[in-house]
């Protein structure tokens, strides 16, 4: 991983990363291996791919008031997931913070799957490539929009 962050204004901060995951695969084909891995399931990894860049920029409203957005890209596939957050401090020990995801690339392909049928045996390799992959096309094309809200209270 390596980094670089700048701050172009006082009330804006840009950080870029890059991250190479090194058991992640090479080629989306690769992807449904790697997330049904043990590794995976056991938390020890994030990503499916190889090659990500995420960028962030934050700007300060108030000193109570900021918004963020980020972006993880898978450069392989390409993909990318974008998360907007808004954050406002009620004094200093609340926090209420909204965000949303919403990702960005090609969905899996279902035609893939409508291809199977009866005659289409298991031990083809048309039936075992579908299997293996699930027409997935993108690692990030794959995630569901959503929201979040978070509410924090510190007690010191």
């Amino acid at each position: 991983m390596v980094g670089a962050e700048l701050r172009p204004t006082e009330k804006l901060a840009v950080t870029a990363e890059y991250y190479f995951n090194g058991f992640g695969a090479a080629d989306p084909s690769g992807y449904l291996a790697v997330l049904t891995s043990p590794r995976a399931r056991r938390g020890e990894i994030f990503g499916a791919g190889r090659h990500y860049a995420g960028v962030t920029a934050t700007y300060a409203f108030t000193e109570l008031l900021n918004l963020q957005l980020l972006a993880i890209c898978n450069l392989q596939d390409p993909s990318a997931q974008l998360l907007p957050v808004l954050e406002y401090w009620f004094e200093q020990s609340v926090i209420l913070r909204a965000s949303a995801f919403l990702p960005l690339g090609p969905a899996p392909d279902p035609s893939a799957l409508r291809g199977l049928h009866g005659s289409a045996g298991v031990a083809t390799p048309v039936f075992q490539e579908t299997l293996s992959t699930l027409g997935l096309r993108s690692e990030f094309g794959l995630a569901s929009y959503g929201v979040a809200l978070q509410v924090g209270v510190y007690f010191q």
